[in-house]
């Protein structure tokens, strides 16, 4: 290392640092969206309150109502938000970058000690602090799970390398349960001390046993939590879409295409998944070639990729809407930034000026589009007016019209964004409720009913359906086939039970009943106490 390097050296850690904070900073700006924030923190039964029993909640498997994963390191940081701050968005969204900062400045770290040259390690941390794909858990509320588990990994790997290795399983014990994506660390640190040129010696065996021993029970603590949602998926199909998913996340990599927080199952198999077998087939054959030139530091940054990239079949194995997304390949990241850190180390090497100039356009073109990336999170709005704008599908027309609701904007700007969605998603219980509660609340009740009756066909269970359905009814004129949906719905112990009962004795007035009404009535009081009149 120069002396001018050495000189560079001493500021970069700090350099680093403050560029984070200057191109993530306005996360702390930031509110929570309606993508999974409400459900997962905000209304989160275990958030609610910081006391003894909360936080007994948050640390036993399966009581975090929806939640597949058992994470408790993860709901226990928003626990002590709570706690501390109440969950305010800025201290969420501090810790996010926060976190962020940590696993930049390590990535910096390991990739220097691996690579062995100072603008290496500054190019590796660039690729993985400040690439558009990195966006999305840091400025999403809900990636705390995926920049907590990072930062404990990245740790425990450093640790690994320094041979502290009662620290790195500690460290990755925590990371596994932040997010089980940690689970993967045993074959991570193997090829680390691949490339390393080390030998696997009594202590780095020890070390990787332990954290495999601790990955096992972080696997066979997880089988606890709720089960997955939906029907059980054709294995063979969707895993046959991984070729797909790998080449459209090397397009968006590579900034050919725009990141996204959504991404749709392509509606038939495509062209794409056979471009995708072939690049997999290359660089299985490059990673050989590497492994045979000794190229050491090249195949620990791919094998860290495929490691990382791992648990997206379980994704494709379970039922979701989305075929990926880019928190999923937020750590993959490193076995990238790996990858290209050895690439500019060796052009240093030749010409140490040209590979300065190319660290220099890299970060600028990598640092651009982070930030225009970045204000899309500002709100729940934002994110779903900037998704509409690429894929035009039901799914953001209803989740847009969703986010204005949460703002309190008119109804004739909600209502035709739900009218597309309902469109282009015909067979949506959810989207045919909403356009629902619209019309009703633009007085369109003829038009409602409809809706909520389809709604309940598609979903028998639906109550809230069969309750709108009988007020839209009721206030349409027709009080039979009111009497009919409230009969239905007031069967269901629900929270709103006592309002259903009011509604139903109104319907049967006006159909007719008094005699019904009257017996209902009695019901209502022996249930609820009495008849809570919602008019």
């Amino acid at each position: 290392m120069s002396d001018t390097e050495t000189e560079w050296r001493r500021y970069t850690g700090p350099a680093l640092g403050a560029a984070v904070l200057l191109v993530y900073g306005q996360c702390l700006s930031f509110s929570f969206t309606n993508w999974d924030d409400p459900q997962y923190i905000l209304q989160n039964p275990v958030l609610l309150e910081a006391s003894w029993e909360t936080l007994r909640q948050v640390l036993r498997p399966g009581t975090i109502p929806g939640e597949v994963l058992y994470i408790p390191v993860t709901y226990l940081s928003f626990w002590l938000e709570r706690a501390l701050f109440e969950l305010a968005p800025w201290a969420v969204h501090l810790t996010n970058v926060l976190l962020h900062l940590i696993s930049t400045l390590l990535v910096w770290k390991i990739c220097e000690r691996l690579s062995g040259g100072w603008l290496a390690g500054v190019v590796a941390a660039v690729v993985f602090g400040f690439h558009p794909l990195q966006v999305e858990a840091v400025a999403w509320a809900s990636g705390r799970k995926d920049v907590l588990s990072a930062a404990f990994s990245l740790a425990a790997m450093w640790s690994f390398l320094d041979r502290r290795w009662t620290l790195c399983i500690l460290l990755a014990i925590v990371a596994m349960f932040a997010k089980p994506v940690a689970i993967v660390l045993p074959g991570v640190l193997v090829v680390l001390a691949l490339a390393e040129g080390q030998s696997l010696t009594r202590g780095r065996l020890v070390a990787i046993g332990g954290v495999g021993c601790a990955g096992l029970i972080c696997l066979l603590l997880n089988q606890t939590a709720a089960p997955l949602p939906g029907d059980a998926p054709v294995a063979a199909l969707r895993l046959a879409h991984v070729p797909w998913i790998l080449t459209d996340w090397l397009q968006r990599l590579s900034l050919w295409q725009p990141s996204l927080h959504y991404y749709e199952w392509p509606a038939e198999f495509a062209t794409l998944a056979w471009v995708g077998a072939g690049l997999i087939l290359t660089a299985v054959a490059g990673v050989g070639w590497a492994a045979w030139r000794k190229q050491y530091v090249i195949v620990a940054g791919a094998s860290c990729v495929a490691l990382f990239l791992l648990p997206q079949v379980k994704l494709l194995l379970s039922y979701r809407e989305f075929i990926t997304a880019d928190r999923y390949t937020y750590m993959a990241m490193f076995g990238v930034a790996l990858v290209v850190c050895l690439l500019f180390e060796r052009m240093a090497v030749k010409r140490s000026g040209l590979a300065r100039c190319c660290a220099g356009l890299l970060a600028l073109a990598l640092v651009l589009p982070t930030v225009m990336n970045l204000q899309r999170w500002e709100s729940a709005s934002a994110l779903w007016e900037y998704y509409k704008e690429y894929r035009d599908s039901g799914f953001a027309y209803h989740q847009l019209g969703r986010a204005y609701l949460d703002a309190e904007r008119d109804w004739t700007e909600i209502v035709p964004l739900w009218e597309v969605a309902a469109d282009k998603l015909p067979e949506d219980p959810e989207v045919l409720f909403d356009l629902g509660n619209g019309y009703t609340a633009l007085g369109r009740n003829e038009d409602a009913f409809p809706l909520f009756v389809k709604a309940l066909s598609l979903r028998p269970d639906y109550v809230e359906a069969m309750v709108n359905a009988g007020r839209a009814a009721l206030l349409s004129g027709r009080p039979k086939a009111a009497v009919t949906c409230l009969s239905q719905a007031v069967a269901y112990d629900t929270p709103f039970r006592c309002e259903v009962y009011g509604n139903l004795v109104q319907a049967l007035l006006a159909a007719g009943d008094p005699t019904a009404a009257e017996a209902m009535r009695l019901e209502a009081v022996t249930v609820c106490g009495g008849v809570k009149d919602e008019g």
